[in-house]
């Protein structure tokens, strides 16, 4: 259900933020 769905792609987006400010550094590309 949505319900369920749009928290879980909120998550994921947290996530996938956290990762790409993790690897700034060595994917500067991202920036």
């Amino acid at each position: 259900t949505l319900s369920k769905t749009v928290p879980s792609a909120r998550v994921a987006k947290l996530i996938l933020d956290d990762l790409i400010e993790a690897n700034k550094e060595y994917w500067p590309e991202l920036h």
